[in-house]
């Protein structure tokens, strides 16, 4: 009985996803559905050119019928690639393609962890954890902010979407967190202009957003990801979110950003004990206008 149940629930999974049990490019095998978002769906896969080795491959909830998004998706998973290649902290990205269907997809190194927004769901992480976890972050941020080489010139890149979900948390064999910063596949070039309305190419997550962002500003720059890592770290050390809403919506995520003071550590968690030196920190990072956050991740790792 319990054979037939476990053949029942694959092929349940099966109808409801048509890519599992499918190859991508003659090559990807996939195994079993492990994420999905906004942004698209990833799966657990076997790569049969490398002897079935595991990885993951994320699907994204696009289409790629006209040439200028299908260049765009080659340029941001190059970059994101070449980010791979330079930063322990960043997820590496193997490869890319579409599917018969023109749905862009690339191939990632798979990861056995949590992300840490089921971290913190589940444990409350101690001051000592909470600032090795973001010393790794701020390392990640701070290699994809030193820039990747196109042609002999450096372009910044900024993530736009700093968020738990987006922060994967591994442990090797020694049991030492490895934190790996994933998606850097909708991050920007500092310097890119693409003439495109907020409504259409706003893709982060509410709750990190700096308040520039929400604003639709063509051109940010890496403050915009030190402020959401400072929501990050404000809700790491204290469990709860710095701005409280009534609802969910974009107007009032955007007032809360631009307008509401954060609260006092004290008043939210009177019973932990934050140096002063780190609230201050966090209270930097929060900053409504860039000029008064830290300009860059070095003052942050100081």
């Amino acid at each position: 009985m319990l054979q037939n149940e476990i053949h029942r629930q694959v092929r349940q999974k099966t109808e409801l996803d048509t890519y599992i049990g499918k190859f991508l490019n003659n090559r990807y095998l996939i195994r079993d559905l492990i994420g999905k978002g906004g942004m698209g769906r990833v799966y657990l896969a076997e790569d049969v050119a490398k002897g079935g080795m595991a990885v993951a491959v994320k699907i994204l909830s696009m289409n790629l019928a006209n040439q200028q998004l299908s260049q765009r998706f080659a340029r941001e998973i190059f970059i994101g690639a070449q980010l791979g290649r330079k930063s322990t902290h960043i997820v590496r990205v193997l490869s890319y393609g579409v599917t018969e269907d023109k749905i862009p997809y690339y191939v990632m190194e798979y990861l056995q962890g949590k992300n840490l927004k089921q971290i913190l769901k589940n444990e409350t992480l101690k001051i000592p954890n909470i600032l090795e976890i973001c010393h790794q972050i701020c390392l990640g941020l701070q290699c994809a902010h030193q820039g990747v080489s196109i042609k002999g010139e450096i372009f910044p890149v900024i993530h736009r979407d700093i968020k738990p979900e987006n922060i994967f948390i591994i442990e090797d064999d020694s049991k030492d967190r490895i934190v790996k910063i994933l998606d850097f596949g909708i991050a920007k070039f500092l310097t890119e202009r693409t003439g495109i309305t907020l409504a259409e190419s706003f893709i982060g997550s509410l709750p990190y957003c700096s308040p520039e962002h929400m604003e639709g500003r063509k051109l940010l720059d890496v403050r915009s990801d030190i402020y959401s890592l400072g929501v990050l770290m404000f809700e790491m050390l204290t469990g709860k979110h710095p701005f409280q809403i009534k609802s969910n919506s974009f107007s009032d995520w955007y007032q809360a950003h631009r307008f509401e003071m954060p609260p006092m550590f004290e008043n939210i968690a009177p019973q932990i004990s934050i140096p002063k030196e780190l609230k201050n920190l966090v209270m930097a990072c929060l900053a409504k206008e860039v000029s008064d956050r830290p300009q860059d991740i070095s003052q942050i790792l100081v």
